[in-house]
């Protein structure tokens, strides 16, 4: 007798865009948790990807950022750009507004690669503190915590202005 295959579906980019989309609109992952009326752990475990979410939660992020069910599954909204994320028209923006909205764009992926390193500098202590390195000087663990402190900070920082940044654009045009 032949078993039957367990068919595990393919990943989708609902977890990489909450994430984004999160980040965007200046959320905490427990600020969109109580939004969403759910758990910090499950926006945790959805941008992680370690679990997709059920249909109704599915739709109420959806529709809680204003995006199509079909874009958040399948493409990375951050590499369509600021624009569509926030629902602007690119194509009927003036050149100042786009060169703006250009440098705009570059500033959020450059805050997503900064964040990325930072989750790489986090991981690393967390297996550094692991091991318990006697070797390793106070003075070096001291520098290294101050560096992760720091780019949290910057990052935190980065946000916010992107957060104030953004409404700001969306409500200029519509005027």
């Amino acid at each position: 007798m032949q078993k039957k295959k367990n068919h595990i579906p393919k990943p989708t980019y609902f977890g990489t865009n909450l994430k984004f989309l999160r980040r965007i609109n200046g959320h905490s992952q427990k600020n969109l948790a109580q939004k969403l009326g759910i758990n910090r752990n499950h926006i945790a475990s959805y941008e992680s990807g370690v679990v997709e979410p059920n249909a109704k939660i599915f739709l109420k992020a959806c529709e809680y950022f204003q995006i199509e069910p079909v874009d958040m599954m399948s493409s990375i909204l951050e590499d369509e750009g600021v624009d569509t994320a926030i629902g602007l028209d690119y194509d009927n923006l003036n050149t100042v507004d786009k060169f703006f909205n250009d440098q705009l764009e570059a500033f959020v992926s450059q805050t997503n690669e900064i964040t990325k390193v930072l989750e790489g500098y986090i991981a690393l202590e967390r297996i550094d503190l692991a091991k318990k390195d006697s070797d390793q000087s106070s003075e070096l663990m001291t520098s290294y915590k101050d560096l992760i402190e720091l780019l949290k900070t910057l990052i935190t920082t980065n946000w916010e202005f992107i957060q104030k940044v953004l409404p700001s654009r969306s409500l200029n045009e519509e005027e």
